[in-house]
């Protein structure tokens, strides 16, 4: 999405939040992003002192993230849900700043839900999830797609590099997070009717593995 906004306006500058242990510190700077990193922690379902801290270092990151704002003065600011998308957008709704938050999933993120009282847009990737929010503020929009992986190989790519035919429509599967899982158990389940289909199918699987499931 970043990609797409520079492109629209070239001269548009983000500033990228995250967290210190998080993959955003390796991917983030070789794409040339600023990058701010704070510590947060989610909360215990349990009774824990653990939860103590989390509210400390809440509280704590929403004054960081306030004092990163009034320097940065962004037009607007996007989270897509997370612990530090909930210090950040909190702040810089605070701050009378636009805020928008995006869900990815059909099921609605705890930060997302305390976020949707004081974002001012909110989108959503699947219409299950618009029951779970303020009706006036949700925007059916789906998922941003990442183009890289269209334009990576170029022309040259072809899918009998993995076993595939080229002249087959071809359906790629994947998952990130907690809930990649759960999708590669459900399409292994889904098997014997994905066998019985017109199409080819690629499920992407954890550790950049690319796995193929032919027809019959």
């Amino acid at each position: 999405m970043i990609e797409q906004l520079q492109r629209v306006e070239p001269e548009t500058e983000v500033l990228y939040v995250g967290t210190t242990r998080g993959l955003e510190n390796q991917i983030v700077p070789k794409a040339g992003i600023e990058l701010r990193t704070m510590e947060m922690q989610g909360f215990k379902r349990s009774l824990s002192l653990d939860n103590f801290k989390t509210i400390y270092l809440f509280m704590k990151s929403v004054s960081t993230a306030k004092k990163w704002l009034k320097e940065f003065k962004p037009d607007v600011v996007l989270g897509t849900g997370g612990y530090v998308s909930g210090a950040v957008l909190y702040a810089a709704a605070k701050l009378g700043i636009p805020t928008v938050i995006h869900e990815q999933n059909s099921v609605v993120g705890v930060t997302n839900k305390f976020l949707s009282k004081y974002v001012d847009e909110i989108a959503i990737s699947f219409e299950a999830a618009r029951s779970q929010f303020p009706s006036d503020k949700v925007t059916l929009t789906g998922n941003p797609r990442a183009q890289q992986f269209l334009n990576a190989a170029g022309d040259e790519f072809s899918w009998t590099q993995v076993g595939l035919r080229d002249d087959v429509p071809t359906v790629m599967i994947f998952g990130g997070s907690q809930g990649a899982p759960k999708i590669n158990q459900s399409v292994l389940m889904a098997l014997p009717e994905l066998n019985q289909r017109h199409y080819q199918v690629v499920l992407q699987r954890d550790k950049n593995v690319m796995m193929p499931l032919w027809n019959n």
